[in-house]
């Protein structure tokens, strides 16, 4: 579970931890909490405990408490998994950003997806997206965290939840391709249209 990118160290925003924290507390319980910092250690669990949002954290240290609550409460269960990122992406989005994002269309907003994870991410990666008529492909490229099976269901779950809360529609989120360093994800909608596609 290390970073493979070399060069610059790659940092996670805070409002993870933060969004985490309270999912944890509020859904889960204390308990549930103590069991993942026991197994997090005193150094990583630090930014769980008294996170703050706007600071840079190591993705080593995200990555670790994402395998600590996909173990402590999901038992490693995928789905289980996913549902816990889409509670901490509908936390994470406060009451009056859910209003903005239900005015904003979705393939507005899957064009500006390399802005937001441009601002949540450090020193790492880059991302395209490719609008279709009723679907997105997004690639995601130079950030070394996706053979890490939790990295592949937080990208499902934050797209799916944020693009649900935008358009009142789930759609269909696949991972089509990926390798250490990169990831190609489809964005598919049964009913609604995206702008700008063919």
């Amino acid at each position: 579970m290390e970073d493979r990118g070399g060069g610059l160290e790659c940092l996670a925003k805070g409002v993870w931890f933060v969004t985490a924290r309270r999912v944890l507390v509020d859904e889960h319980g204390e308990d549930a909490l103590a069991r993942i910092v026991h197994r997090l250690g005193v150094d990583d669990s630090r930014p769980l405990l008294e996170p703050f949002a706007s600071a840079w954290y190591p993705e080593t240290t995200l990555q670790r408490t994402m395998d600590a609550v996909s173990v402590e409460v999901c038992e490693r269960d995928p789905e289980r998994f996913c549902a816990f990122i889409e509670a901490c992406t509908v936390v994470g989005i406060n009451r009056f950003l859910r209003v903005v994002l239900s005015l904003t269309s979705p393939a507005y907003l899957l064009s500006k997806m390399p802005v937001f994870w441009a601002r949540h991410r450090r020193n790492q990666s880059r991302l395209e997206v490719e609008l279709g008529a009723r679907s997105a492909r997004l690639r995601y490229a130079g950030f070394p965290f996706f053979g890490d099976p939790n990295y592949r269901i937080l990208v499902r779950g934050i797209l799916r939840k944020t693009l649900e809360i935008s358009s009142g529609e789930r759609p269909e989120v696949t991972i089509r391709d990926y390798a250490h360093d990169r990831l190609a994800v489809d964005v598919f909608f049964a009913t609604l249209r995206l702008s700008g596609g063919t």
